[in-house]
């Protein structure tokens, strides 16, 4: 397996904390550690790989350039520098896209997730989650899943999606804003993805305390006050994605996970409900398939997103955003068509 772990400076400063995690948990042979920095934040990566080489059968320092800073315009050149940077050197592995704030909790965290990863024999593998949506009226709610961006990708990830030379553009005849690369591409990847039990999505979360017996935690004050991600610590977490401050890499330090924290309950198994087709997600399908499939006939679209014809037409003609041309097929309207 090969760690990627991309670097900016929006994060580089939970990298000294990291490596002291890294070190404390052990080793991590058999596996491959490539820190992947932009531009300014190449002194940090180096000091980084410098640090937790030794455990690593190989660590490199390989910057990128993205030229530009801003959520989500540069995380999206970053992870798609990466999948490029994957397709021509390495090839032969797939990789795990280990963002920085990426907390290891228990010895053996690595080895466990890819065992898992293995064993689960589908092309990704991470956190599959519900993607939380604000719509134009204001109110909240949830459409579909999308894995979490740190998770592991296919080494062919770069030619696989169809999306790729598109991550960090925002389309002319789209009202859809520029979305995160993990929630771009959630169609390609969640039906071949397998849901990785040992990383606990805690996102953009701090000040990771015991209480009562259990691992808990606040979410970040600048956090949207609809959402919230501090959830306690899972007995079967391995790694914790989101934290934001140094306080769970302390707990880790004190051995805090090495014993139970909590008495041992069988984990509850996963179930995935199906994602309820709600009228805006249709709109989604139905524009990311136009885009990866111009042309496309009305019956075509509707067999291959398991939709009614009837439904397709509807929201083709209400939304505007696309016209039904001779022979039934689909196209984007243009700017200047009417």
């Amino acid at each position: 397996m090969n760690i990627i772990i991309p670097v900016s400076y929006n994060d580089a400063d939970l990298l000294p904390k990291l490596a002291q995690v890294f070190l404390h948990l052990g080793q991590c042979k058999g596996h491959k550690l490539i820190v992947a920095p932009t531009e300014n934040a190449e002194q940090e990566a180096h000091e980084f790989k410098d640090q937790v080489s030794a455990l690593f059968d190989q660590a490199v320092v390989r910057p990128v350039k993205l030229n530009i800073k801003g959520w989500p315009i540069a995380p999206n050149r970053h992870f798609r520098a990466v999948c490029g940077m994957v397709k021509t050197d390495y090839p032969d592995q797939p990789f795990w896209f280990f963002e920085p704030d990426c907390t290891p909790i228990r010895k053996g965290w690595l080895q466990k997730a890819v065992d898992t990863y293995q064993n689960g024999r589908k092309p990704f593998c991470g956190a599959i989650v519900p993607t939380r949506v604000t719509y134009e009226n204001g109110r909240h709610g949830t459409e579909g899943e999308h894995m979490v961006g740190t998770g592991i990708y296919p080494p062919d990830m770069y030619d696989r999606s169809a999306f790729m030379q598109t991550l960090d553009l925002k389309h002319g005849f789209s009202p859809l804003p520029l979305e995160p690369f993990d929630v771009r591409i959630r169609m390609e990847v969640v039906p071949h993805a397998y849901n990785l039990p040992e990383l606990q999505h805690n996102w953009r979360t701090i000040n990771y305390r015991v209480e009562n017996g259990h691992v808990v935690c606040d979410d970040h004050p600048d956090n949207p006050g609809h959402l919230s991600f501090a959830k306690p610590v899972a007995d079967t977490t391995y790694i914790v994605h989101g934290c934001r401050d140094s306080s769970l890499a302390d707990l880790v330090l004190k051995d805090t996970f090495e014993g139970p924290i909590v008495a041992e309950k069988k984990a509850a198994p996963v179930v995935h409900q199906p994602a309820i087709q709600t009228s805006g997600f249709i709109d989604f399908k139905i524009k990311g398939y136009i885009e990866k499939n111009p042309g496309k006939t009305v019956k075509t679209l509707a067999s291959d997103l398991e939709l009614e014809e009837d439904v397709v037409r509807q929201h083709i003609k209400q939304g505007e955003y696309a016209k039904i041309g001779p022979g039934g097929r689909v196209n984007f309207v243009q700017e200047g068509e009417g």
